[in-house]
């Protein structure tokens, strides 16, 4: 089966699980992914499209993109959080960190096995025609920013806060 469709009120539809958002006059608007994941070796599940959502309805952030990049050194799969934050450079660390906090820590909208690795400040993420995030263009690594390690602050097992490490300016 190529395409499974859903009856959803007595109509056949096809899911592309994208979420969308619809104006007074019945125009959509693409909004973020409902479910799509990456897995890494370890057998880790990372919930994109959670983490976009809990991560983009924090303050000052304007979107994010959760993308999986290949690690040499650590021969395997990591998640990779593309973030346009709505300020400043500046300011836009602190920003970023407060959203990671915000999502995994203080409303604990997300579990901790979903952090991302990394964090890649940008001031565009880059979008294709039909309106959706290019993820091709970001995993060519075509998107610049600054890129920071995300690193998990624990309090015996528990995670308490999240630092962002410089891991070098240029992406």
């Amino acid at each position: 089966v190529i395409f499974e469709l859903e009856e959803i009120d007595g109509e056949q539809y096809l899911n592309t699980y994208d979420l969308v958002m619809v104006d007074e006059e019945g125009t959509f608007y693409y909004a973020g992914r409902m479910n799509k994941f990456f897995v890494n070796n370890k057998n880790v599940r990372f919930d994109a499209g959670l983490v976009e959502r809990a991560v983009t309805a924090q303050p000052d952030i304007e979107s994010c993109r959760l993308a999986p990049a290949y690690d040499k050194a650590l021969r395997d799969t990591v998640p990779v959080l593309y973030v346009k934050p709505v300020m400043s450079a500046s300011k836009a660390k602190d920003a970023v960190r407060d959203a990671l906090k915000g999502a995994f820590i203080d409303e604990g909208v997300v579990k901790e096995t979903n952090l991302p690795s990394e964090c890649i400040i940008t001031d565009e993420i880059p979008y294709n025609a039909m309106g959706k995030v290019d993820v091709h263009q970001i995993t060519k690594g075509t998107v610049d920013g600054y890129r920071y390690r995300v690193i998990p602050v624990r309090r015996g097992r528990k995670l308490i806060d999240v630092r962002l490490e410089t891991y070098r300016n240029a992406f």
